[in-house]
């Protein structure tokens, strides 16, 4: 049996030759015409040749059409031959902040920096952290990424003693970006979580030192541009919590950072910047739940921004605690942001 003898399951006798395409119907019971629906089958019969070649003649036609060859009239490239598809979905960014000196005539040592009060520390010499992150974005407001985190110590890790130039590890790192949570007149907020896993331990910065073996941090980075102005403002907040190590003694708990922030926008490229360290408060497992936290002076930050192109951007700043208005305790620092992708 034919597909269509399939499909409408006909018991009667079916030809596929050109032109007879129609089951046999009985035309006549007995010499005497049957009738269907009011209709005779002998007229029936009499008819069926011209419908059986019209029918056969709109199923060749359907069949030439469905066999050609069509040809999209699109002229879009698929993702795999778009020479900027990797450009548009990877992602290779730098981010570096140089810690230098105290503006005295020790320069190339800094500020303690957990009094403030300009005592030169021997132990933490001018050095520049390190931030390199490689990953790939699926839509251009999400990227999924890794960080490769380490310092760098131009004249050694001990100050005054002129090692030469030394580097070290620090805890590498997961982040999930989403950018334009919000994205409405001038305002825009991101969302990122950072997670840092504590392998390293050379030094103060990382997990091990301070009893803790793994951090997530969620970050929220909220800005305004304001209409018909050149400034910017906005307020860079995360609130980080810590896995302690097995047997730590008084590991760190969480951390909690708020930095409100500016910027005047001079020329295309140049642009006058603050940023102020207002909350920078952390508590340990032996204190309580909100009480006793620790929490160095607030500090602010005056500096220049300068896109030197669209790839590098840097940061000049004097960091100053307004509560020690003294050249020791005053150091020259810098932000370095690199985008390749």
């Amino acid at each position: 049996m034919t597909k269509i003898g399939r499909i409408v399951n006909a018991p009667l006798q079916t030809k596929f030759e050109l032109g007879a395409f129609w089951p046999q119907p009985p035309s006549k019971k007995d010499g005497q015409d049957v009738l269907l629906g009011g209709f005779k089958m002998s007229d029936f019969a009499k008819t069926r040749g011209r419908v059986s070649l019209t029918l056969a003649a709109a199923l060749f036609a359907f069949a030439r059409f469905s066999s050609a060859d069509v040809t999209p009239t699109s002229t879009a490239q698929p993702l795999d031959n778009d020479p900027d598809y990797f450009s548009k979905h990877a992602v290779l960014n730098y981010w570096g902040y140089w810690t230098g000196g105290a503006l005295t005539s020790d320069f190339m040592n800094e500020a303690t920096p957990g009094d403030q009060t300009g005592v030169l520390d021997p132990t933490d010499p001018q050095h520049l952290e390190n931030l390199i992150t490689v990953g790939w974005k699926p839509n251009p407001d999400t990227t999924v990424g890794a960080i490769a985190h380490f310092m760098v110590y131009p004249v050694g890790e001990t100050a005054g003693q002129n090692l030469g130039f030394q580097a070290q590890m620090r805890d590498p790192g997961l982040v999930l970006s989403q950018a334009k949570l919000i994205n409405s007149d001038g305002v825009t907020l991101t969302g990122k979580v950072f997670s840092y896993l504590g392998v390293f331990s050379p030094g103060y910065h990382d997990l091990q030192a301070i009893g803790d073996m793994v951090s997530i941090v969620p970050t929220a980075v909220l800005s305004w541009d304001i209409p018909k102005t050149r400034f910017n403002v906005g307020v860079y907040g995360q609130i980080a919590g810590y896995i302690p190590r097995p047997n730590s003694v008084d590991p760190r708990r969480y951390k909690i950072y708020i930095a409100p922030n500016g910027s005047y926008q001079i020329t295309k490229s140049v642009q006058a910047t603050m940023w102020v360290d207002l909350i920078q408060a952390t508590h340990k497992d032996s204190q309580g739940a909100f009480t006793g936290m620790s929490e160095p002076d607030m500090d602010v930050e005056p500096g220049i921004g300068w896109d030197l192109n669209s790839h590098i951007t840097l940061n000049p700043c004097i960091n100053i605690y307004p509560g020690h208005m003294t050249m020791a305790s005053t150091s020259f620092q810098m932000v370095i942001i690199g985008k390749t992708f």
